[in-house]
C-alpha cells in the first residue's frame, strides 16, 4: 500500500507541473 501510495502522488504531481508547464 505504501509503495502504491507514494507513486501515486508523484504521477499527480508530474501532470500538474506538465500542465502549466
Amino acid at each position: 500500500m505504501g509503495a502504491s501510495e507514494g507513486k501515486r502522488p508523484v504521477q499527480c504531481l508530474n501532470r500538474t507541473v506538465a500542465r502549466p508547464s
